[in-house]
C-alpha cells in the first residue's frame, strides 16, 4: 500500500512538473499540446511523447487547465444545448435567433428588425 502511495506521489510530481514545463513552452497552447501527445502515436510498449502513457498526459492537460483557467468538460454540442431556450412557448425562429454564439452583425438585426413588420 504505501508502495503504491508512492508511485501515485511521484506521478503527480512528475504531471506538475510536465504542466509547468507545458506552460513555460507553450504559454496559451500548453493544454492543447498536452491533448496533442496524449493522443501521439503509441509505441509498442505503450508509451507516448518522451515515454510518459496517455493518461500522465491526461493528467497534465488537467493540470495545465487548473493553472490557465481553460475549461474542460464540455463538448460543442453540449455547450450549445446548455445556452439553448427549450421553453414549449418559444417559437422556432425566435430560438434560432437567440442561440447565435456571437451577437449579429448590424445588417443582420436591421433585417431581422424590418422581416418582422
Amino acid at each position: 500500500m504505501l508502495r503504491w502511495l508512492r508511485r501515485r506521489r511521484q506521478a503527480e510530481r512528475l504531471a506538475h512538473a510536465d504542466a509547468e514545463a507545458l506552460v513555460r513552452d507553450h504559454g496559451a497552447e500548453a493544454y492543447r499540446e498536452a491533448r496533442e501527445r496524449e493522443r501521439d502515436v503509441i509505441l509498442p510498449d505503450g508509451t507516448t511523447h518522451a515515454g510518459r502513457t496517455p493518461a500522465h498526459w491526461r493528467r497534465v492537460a488537467l493540470v495545465v487547465a487548473k493553472r490557465t483557467g481553460h475549461r474542460v468538460g464540455l463538448d460543442t454540442a453540449t455547450r450549445m444545448a446548455k445556452d439553448a431556450d427549450f421553453s414549449p412557448d418559444q417559437k422556432s425562429g425566435d430560438l434560432r435567433a437567440r442561440v447565435h454564439s456571437s451577437p449579429p452583425s448590424p445588417l443582420d438585426e436591421l433585417k431581422r428588425i424590418l422581416s418582422r413588420r
